[in-house]
């Protein structure tokens, strides 16, 4: 009777232990049975791609592997479990590092340190939530992000409208004339070169619509073209509608149109 030998690995019973250091892109990954170093190596930054690596190569093995918490959070834990990988996830201060690589930091080392401390017995995984309270964290996580945005865009517009007055305001838009004044002769002139730019611009716009949509604006239109040309007019009736701005935003009242205040 012949004996046939047989090509085909089998690691069953024997324990293989995985140390990751995780990247963005890319994971640094170091491989050890229980007396040796297997293997190490970077590969693409997917639970599947390690496991089919330890599947193809180690196969009927037990599996344990290790990652550092970090920016990645739990859901390369949660997958490598589902996987078949028993995982831990731990905290780096608590994985012991000898002198040597502490003047020797590469991702080699990064990642066979964990290994070597996982096959001692020396880690201890820190506590992973489960989903649901990884979904609440991150609910509160978007809350905190939007209730900051929002109060940094009130303190903009805040820091914009702590004027003293109207005519404060429309001085910081630039509606209000030059003066001319020396001795005992006074005169203004066109409206300030000193302005906001961008504000006196919406302004002006804002008020060519105020006087089709607003009657008390209309009237007023209608009495300063009777003094002066139409790009004058449309200037103080700009200053009416800071005026009116001022008022709104103050007194946090609705713009009322056909009243002057």
């Amino acid at each position: 009777m012949k004996r046939v030998q047989s090509n085909e690995l089998d690691f069953s019973g024997q324990n293989i232990y995985v140390g990751i250091d995780v990247h963005l892109k890319s994971w640094s990954v170091a491989i050890l049975s229980e007396h040796s170093v297997l293997k190490r190596f970077s590969q693409s930054s997917e639970p599947e791609a390690l496991h089919k690596y330890l599947v193809s190569n180690y196969p009927g093995a037990n599996y344990f592997s290790v990652y550092e918490a970090g920016f990645c959070g739990f859901w390369i834990h949660e997958r490598l479990t589902d996987l078949g990988i028993t995982n831990i996830v731990v905290n780096p201060a608590d994985v012991p590092t000898m002198s040597k690589e502490k003047l020797r930091k590469t991702d080699s080392v990064d990642c066979n340190k964990p290994a070597r401390e996982l096959r001692s017995g020396s880690l201890v995984g820190i506590y992973v939530p489960g989903v649901e309270t990884l979904e609440l964290r991150s609910l509160i996580r978007m809350r905190n992000l939007i209730v900051k945005d929002s109060t940094r865009a009130k303190n903009r517009i805040k820091s914009l409208l702590r004027f003293k007055n109207a005519d404060h305001l429309a001085s910081f838009i630039g509606l209000v004339p030059m003066c001319h004044s020396s001795g005992e002769s006074n005169g203004t002139g066109d409206i300030t070169v000193r302005r906001h730019f961008m504000l006196r611009c919406l302004l002006i716009e804002a008020a060519w619509i105020a006087i089709r949509k607003d009657p008390a604006m209309t009237v007023a239109y209608a009495e300063y073209r009777k003094r002066m040309n139409p790009q004058k007019s449309i200037v103080k009736i700009a200053g009416r509608l800071v005026n009116r701005i001022y008022y709104v935003l103050k007194h946090e009242r609705e713009y009322i149109p056909c009243v002057v205040k």
